[in-house]
């Protein structure tokens, strides 16, 4: 019987009701279920199908809590802590092992659980995560139809849901927030955040903890992994098929995602994981689809350039590997980083007259390779740690649209007009495009923030005002909302190379 806000009774409701719905496809082998016997060789749990009655006052109460500092990255910790009363044995925590995030320490706090209470006895777990206990209650229904490939954390869901399924006693799951909460649930739930803490800078207690990756692989009791008949689409027989294929990276996007990294590292102090470069690129809003297309085939390799031409036993082709006005062999970090053709350079200076206009006390250095291609995953933090949206929305546009635009030139220069030195472009050429690709940009912002035309999908105004504010044309006769009127330029005199100066601290 619920009786307390946002609780749930964890009942196994995603039972196959027509035939269509038992059939599934794409499936892996099953391990058949498993019942704990005693000596005499009798089922020591007893009949699984009868139901008792519980409620929540009489089940045992445990807080649980997970901790991660610098998700998605290498330095990446993460720790559960369990707690059931003052002073009581069981109260316990261990590092996450595995994927250090906190919903996977959250996870495993619960596989915790179920492992070493009694299962006759009915639990009422109590978190503040609405991740988890969403995960736990309805998403894993839609994971398991489709095969669990899209489930985050596969193998620890399919562990906890085939131990909820095991118990014969009833499961309540609690999520503490705003409309239920109390002064000794948030005490309780701070003690466990302690543990959890404390597990992050910590090892596993105890070898059971240890062993932990190892029963999620050996227990899938109850836990098809085949993609339901019933609920199957094209993209997820599609997805189904590509699970579990080893990765086909080439050597070129390894590399990439290497500079990347280690350039990210050296300029932010910490690195994201590879698979978090590839979800920043996907998601970046401060990019546009033709830049995250463009930045996604370079880091792939897909523009030919460099050494792609070695590979040809035709003398003209293989000239095509170098830069020939400078004789050096034209990688991606020559193009962006060493090239001295007219254009690279002219760009960067641009690019930095705008941003020391806008943080005059910030130093500037032309970018590497790896923060140029991984510029989504660039974030700048202001004083209180957290990110600072506009200066990094700002960075995010500078970077692309000068990278793409030396790209461009490039291609003009190689493609169009065979690298004629009469035919490289004049500096008041070079001055037109960055300058038209800047304007295009904060015009776009200016229209994208107008929330009657474009409601929920509207840029927020502050955000706007936060990224361009302070470089702008005549900024002080401007109107008060001038994200809505027409004409707002970037300062013209910020475009003059001429006047850009090394850097000097104060």
């Amino acid at each position: 019987m619920e009786t307390i806000p946002n609780t749930t009774r964890w009942r196994d409701d995603n039972i196959a009701m027509t035939l269509k719905d038992a059939f599934q496809i794409l499936t892996k082998p099953v391990i058949p279920q498993k019942t704990r016997e005693n000596g005499d060789g009798e089922n020591e749990l007893g009949e699984r199908d009868m139901e008792l009655e519980y409620n929540e006052g009489s089940s045992i109460k445990v807080y649980i809590a997970g901790s991660s500092t610098r998700p998605c990255t290498d330095e990446a910790r993460a720790g559960w802590g369990v707690y059931f009363k003052e002073s009581d044995q069981r109260n316990s925590r261990s590092r996450a092992t595995g994927p250090q995030t906190a919903l996977a320490a959250e996870l495993q706090a619960f596989i915790h659980i179920l492992q070493t209470t009694n299962p006759h006895e009915g639990l009422h777990l109590i978190s503040k995560s609405e991740r988890a206990h969403n995960a736990i209650t309805e998403s894993y229904k839609i994971w398991e139809n489709n095969g669990w490939s899209e489930a985050p954390h596969k193998e620890l869901m399919i562990e906890l849901i085939s131990r909820l399924r095991e118990r014969p006693a009833p499961t309540f799951f609690e999520l503490i927030n705003k409309d239920n909460t109390s002064p000794w649930k948030e005490k309780c739930i701070s003690n466990a955040k302690d543990l959890a803490k404390k597990g992050r800078r910590s090892g596993p207690e105890n070898e059971e903890d240890e062993s932990l990756n190892q029963n999620q692989i050996q227990t899938r009791i109850n836990v098809p992994e085949g993609v339901r008949l019933s609920t199957i689409t094209q993209a997820t027989a599609y997805r189904r098929q590509l699970d579990g294929l080893k990765d086909m990276k080439s050597q070129t996007t390894k590399e990439n995602t290497d500079i990347i990294r280690s350039d990210l590292k050296a300029k932010q102090g910490h690195s994201p994981i590879t698979t978090q470069l590839w979800h920043s690129l996907k998601r970046a809003k401060n990019l546009t689809r033709k830049h995250k297309e463009f930045l996604y085939k370079t880091t792939r390799g897909a523009y030919k350039v460099g050494k792609h031409w070695l590979n040809s036993d035709k003398p003209e082709i293989r000239e095509r590997a170098m830069c020939s006005p400078c004789g050096q062999l034209e990688t991606l970090d020559h193009i962006y980083c060493r090239c001295e053709i007219p254009g690279r350079e002219q760009i960067w200076r641009t690019i930095m007259n705008i941003w020391r206009a806008k943080y005059p006390n910030e130093q500037w250095e032309n970018p590497q390779l790896g923060e140029i291609l991984g510029i989504p995953s660039a974030t700048f933090k202001g004083n209180d740690g957290r990110v600072d949206a506009g200066k990094t929305r700002l960075n995010q546009i500078l970077i692309s649209e000068g990278a793409h635009a030396i790209w461009r030139l490039r291609c003009e220069r190689v493609i169009q007009h065979g690298n004629d030195p009469a035919k490289f472009p004049k500096k008041s050429q070079i001055k037109s495009l960055i300058k038209h690709r800047i304007n295009h940009r904060l015009r776009m912002d200016c229209i994208t923030a107008d929330s009657r035309k474009f409601d929920k999908r509207a840029i927020r105004e502050d955000l706007v005002v936060d990224t361009w504010q302070g470089i702008l044309e005549d900024e002080d006769a401007m109107p008060e909302h001038w994200t809505r009127s027409t004409g707002v330029l970037v300062g013209n005199r910020l475009f003059e190379t001429e006047m850009a100066t090394p850097f000097r601290p104060p």
